[in-house]
């Protein structure tokens, strides 16, 4: 096989590997426990773990901070969702460099 024909393959191996991935979200996601602002309750007591926990996902775009309340139902898919993004990353890289090679 010659060295072009192992690119061309090399790159749709690559296209197929990104195109599986599915849905991807970029960003982090903060799992919290706190305190409420009411004077008397429970999560005031020493050692009392608080309320929660409730989840965000913050991320940026056109460099302003986003930051999306997740239920926390919802949190396994946008984990999923995040793990994606990080596993779409390698190969995007690879992509650009098998092109250059077949030009």
């Amino acid at each position: 096989m010659s060295k072009r024909s192992e690119l061309e393959k090399n790159r749709v191996a690559i296209l197929e590997e990104m195109g599986s991935l599915g849905a991807m979200r970029r960003g982090s996601l903060s799992e919290r426990v706190r305190p409420c602002g009411k004077p008397n309750c429970h999560c005031k007591r020493p050692g009392d773990p608080g309320h929660g926990p409730t989840y965000s996902l913050t991320y940026k775009i056109a460099r302003k901070t986003k930051i999306e309340t997740i239920p926390a139902h919802q949190v396994p898919e946008i984990r999923k969702h995040l793990e994606n993004r990080k596993r779409f990353a390698e190969p995007s890289q690879r992509f650009p460099e098998v092109n250059e090679e077949l030009w």
